[in-house]
């Protein structure tokens, strides 16, 4: 499986441009909020955001940790050192970690349904 940054540059490769270009791009032609525009074109490398820094970060999180609790192949969100570093920025210790992963948990099924509408 190729990591994030392998995937991006992959992307750039083929397309000329990678998916978190795309979507802010997007984003910003459909005159989104340049706090969302910012988020995911940012959410591989939330430091790199200089607004709305915290929500890109929470968005990059959010990514990773769908993706260590619903594991698929489809996905990029690989847990990256930035995220360590996303975790004792939020001050989300293990407990809170858990308590969020069990949420998930109850809530898979009206997630997945919700992707599936």
């Amino acid at each position: 499986m190729l990591s994030s940054d392998n995937i991006s540059l992959k992307e750039r490769e083929v397309f000329g441009i990678d998916h978190p270009a795309a979507g802010g791009n997007f984003l910003e032609n459909a005159l989104l909020p340049e706090e969302i525009v910012c988020s995911v074109r940012y959410h591989h490398k939330p430091s790199m955001c200089t607004r709305y820094r915290e929500t890109s970060s929470v968005i990059s999180l959010a990514e990773a940790l769908s993706r260590s609790f619903f594991p698929k192949i489809e996905d990029d969100g690989i847990w990256t050192e930035e995220h360590d570093a996303i975790v004792l920025e939020l001050s989300l210790d293990e407990g809170k970690l858990k308590k969020v992963r069990e949420k998930a948990g109850e809530e898979a099924a009206t997630m997945q349904e919700l992707f599936t509408l």
